[in-house]
């Protein structure tokens, strides 16, 4: 038996035990190694039924270390360091494999500081552990290869089965040869999906990492129906230097030739992602630009990725600034002709890149000159980006002017969007200090017209300037006056913009309790669009303590109503309003209800989910809430609530489980998605039951973790060998687990030693 084998075997050992026994800690699993070690010992005469009748014909080693592990203030690391200081062991010693199959499992228990210090015990089994796990990280690398490149073996001839007349006599031999060929071949792709899924997944050894991304690209051209799945995993991995061009070159070749839109995008997204060299940059930016903005790909993205290539920004914004200066506003609601596409879409891009840090003076200049002739025209897919770059980059002083007189020129608009978003740019404190007198000047003119229009947009452009006494309580009323409008269509969205300013403005008590009085007040008015837009406000609203239970004591009597819309904005605002520690209970009572709530225009049951994931949940509520959002996933096969799933899983991960609680909580949900009636399909997709499960992780001790990852590892196999669909997801969470692992083990080699130790102990977290 080799020594990998020993290893394993002694790993298998491991976790058999922790699944029979998971309420053992290391101690006990190092005990029952030595029960399984020790016959086999060339020492010992026959077999010990326990450790405590030792002969003396056993090594002292075994005799110390059980008096080690029955006494904790005594260090095993130590013991284990002397002994081999003075017996060295052989590689193809059965305590060596022992030794390495239990560090493999319980490493983690003992920070890097521990081990290293110990010298013998790093030399002899912590440095040849590590190239354990490359051993087995190359095997799980190789079985990916292995299914990567893999062949349909046909049992019949290849035949086109629409060529064959229907009513030839051998049509029916044919059609079952030919399905019978298309079953191989799909089970061929499913082998390849399974590959990639794999890698993607895997921490591939850096070693490994360039045959990886070589039976990658051969199979670029050997299966077209896989390519835009090997473009997202050459996407996923951190490609080599010395590979990068190859790399780059491919995915240029199929974003130029390819007759397939999703290979195509599938090539752009992974060059977004990977690292593009020097001397290919001009070539990357010359193809790409020729297609930007056709509407095909992610521009948003893949505007500032041309942007970063080194030696091609001026390019990539020059061209941007000159497609974008030969818009022309269209007269149709909805233009999707080319043209016009390419247009719009240049609009959006110069806007993206005019905020980009590392544009120049003489750039930004370029890009303004454009924003303000776009800024002029009628047309909102023109003038919204033009109007929402002056509000968000840099704009050069020497067009400070020009830009503050074309916006002041632009609030006399009967367009409220148009006037809105003026307002907006307006109302940057930072960007025109040398003209907010004259800005001010202008909008407290146009609030003061009893008959004006878009009064809400000037006075919430004032609430962010720096007011004069008189000037600041001219606003104040005139939206508490808006506050009270009921003589607009857009009412609902007045009121909520206005409280939302009044907040904004209020520097006092008294001002405070004005503004929450008239919260309150229209909380009880009998239009539901009020309620909604005052839940809208509060869930922003930063408001002082004491007005916090009447806040809430309102909200509880609103969600008892039969509303559904109203009941949809209170639950939704409860998740996001502070909770009176005295009213916390009550408000998940009331929640828990509403979980059950579905209804094809709300989402009562999704807003109550986030709800309950906010709020701190008293422990004695924990088990009832974590029935009821459990059920909630597990209740809906059918497609119908697919929203619901996810707000459940993420409220889960979010309550403040006990350390006895999560692992539980944690197995419970894996097991879940691991069930052959797995309902969580579209979750598997998202990785919201992976952001689940790790927070659940996150949240207990370092031997919970580790018992969790060895019950998890102990899987792999009879996953593999019965449910391979599921190994992806499998690797994927136990990767989740050892780099939150790693991470904690990081952390810890910075904090001070009892800090640590009450970290590693599960007394802080």
């Amino acid at each position: 038996m080799t020594t990998f084998q020993k290893v394993n075997r002694y790993k298998k050992i491991i976790q058999d035990y922790i699944n029979k026994h998971p309420e053992k800690n290391s101690d006990d699993v190092l005990k029952h190694l030595l029960l399984r070690h020790i016959p086999l010992n060339k020492d010992s005469e026959q077999s010990l039924q326990a450790l405590s009748k030792f002969r003396t014909t056993i090594n002292p080693f075994f005799r110390e270390l059980v008096k080690t592990l029955k006494n904790p203030e005594k260090n095993i690391i130590e013991v284990l360091d002397i002994y081999l200081k003075a017996n060295p062991i052989k590689k193809n010693d059965d305590f060596f494999a022992l030794l390495v199959a239990y560090f493999n499992s319980f490493e983690d228990l003992y920070t890097n500081k521990d081990l290293q210090n110990n010298t013998a015990l790093y030399q002899q089994v912590i440095v040849p552990l590590h190239l354990y796990r490359e051993r087995m990280e190359k095997d799980k690398v190789d079985l990916a290869c292995e299914l990567l490149e893999r062949r349909p073996v046909l049992k019949y001839e290849d035949r086109d089965l629409n060529a064959i007349n229907f009513m030839s006599p051998d049509y029916r031999r044919i059609s079952s040869e030919y399905y019978e060929n298309q079953r191989i071949k799909d089970s061929v792709r499913k082998d390849h999906r399974l590959a990639c899924e794999m890698i993607r997944t895997m921490a591939i050894p850096k070693k490994e990492l360039g045959r990886v991304i070589t039976d990658l690209l051969k199979k670029i051209d050997s299966d077209d129906s896989l390519v835009y799945l090997i473009f997202e995993t050459l996407g996923s991995l951190p490609i080599p230097k010395d590979q990068q061009s190859i790399v780059v070159t491919k995915l240029l070749e199929k974003v130029q030739n390819s007759k397939n839109r999703s290979d195509s995008e599938a090539a752009v997204k992974a060059l977004i992602k990977i690292p593009i060299p020097k001397q290919q940059g001009e070539q990357v930016a010359g193809i790409l630009l020729e297609n930007i903005y056709s509407g095909t790909y992610d521009f948003r993205s893949l505007v500032p990725k041309l942007a970063s290539i080194e030696g091609q920004l001026e390019r990539v914004v020059t061209h941007a600034i000159e497609t974008a200066s030969k818009s022309k506003p269209s007269s149709r609601i909805f233009d999707n002709s080319p043209e016009y596409t390419t247009h719009r879409l240049a609009c959006e891009s110069l806007k993206i890149l005019a905020g980009l840090p590392i544009l120049t003076e003489s750039l930004r200049e370029r890009a303004v000159d454009v924003f303000l002739i776009l800024a002029g025209y009628s047309d909102q897919q023109m003038y919204r980006p033009a109007l929402e770059a002056f509000r968000e980059m840099t704009i050069p002083e020497s067009r400070h002017e020009k830009v503050v007189n074309k916006l002041l020129e632009n609030v006399d608009s009967k367009d409220g969007i148009y006037c809105s978003y003026s307002c907006q740019a307006l109302a940057v404190p930072t960007v025109f200090e040398g003209y907010h007198e004259k800005i001010i000047n202008k909008l407290m003119e146009k609030i003061r017209d009893p008959n004006g229009k878009n009064i809400i947009y000037f006075c919430v452009a004032l609430a962010s300037m720096p007011l004069l006494e008189h000037q600041h309580d001219e606003v104040s009323n005139r939206l508490f006056e808006l506050v009270d409008t009921k003589n607009s269509d857009d009412f609902g969205y007045t009121v909520q913009q206005a409280f939302r300013a009044l907040l904004k403005m209020a520097d006092s008590n008294e001002e405070y309790e004005k503004v929450a009085a008239k919260i309150l007040e229209k909380l009880d008015s009998g239009d539901y669009r009020v309620k909604c837009s005052v839940c809208n406000v509060l869930r922003g609203a930063v408001l002082p303590e004491r007005f916090h239970v009447r806040v809430v004591t309102k909200l509880l009597e609103l969600i008892d109503g039969k509303d559904y819309t109203v009941m949809n904005n209170v639950c939704e605002t409860l998740g996001k309003f502070p909770i009176p520690t005295s009213l916390v209970e009550q408000v998940v009572s009331k929640l828990l209800p509403c979980v059950d709530i579905t209804s094809g225009h709300h989402s009562i049951d999704k807003c109550a989910c986030e709800a309950l994931g906010n709020i701190s949940i008293p422990e004695h509520q924990h088990e009832v809430v974590f029935n009821k959002l459990y059920d909630r996933i597990d209740t809906f096969k059918g497609s119908f609530p697919q929203s619901v799933k996810p707000d459940a899983c993420e409220a889960i991960g979010k309550i403040n489980f006990n350390a006895l609680q999560c692992p539980v909580i944690f197995y419970k949900l894996f097991m879940r998605v691991m069930n052959p009636d797995n309902v969580f399909e579209t979750l598997n997709r998202d990785n919201m039951i992976l952001n689940t499960l790790s927070a659940l992780y996150n949240k207990m001790t370092p031997t919970e973790r580790i018992n969790i990852v060895a019950r998890l590892e102990s899987m792999q196999d009879d996953v593999a060998s019965k449910q391979p669909n599921r190994l992806p997801f499998l690797l994927s969470v136990i990767q989740k687990c050892q780099s939150i692992n790693a991470f904690s083990a990081g952390l810890l080699s910075h904090l001070p030693a009892e800090k640590a130790e009450d970290v590693r102990s599960g007394m802080v977290r």
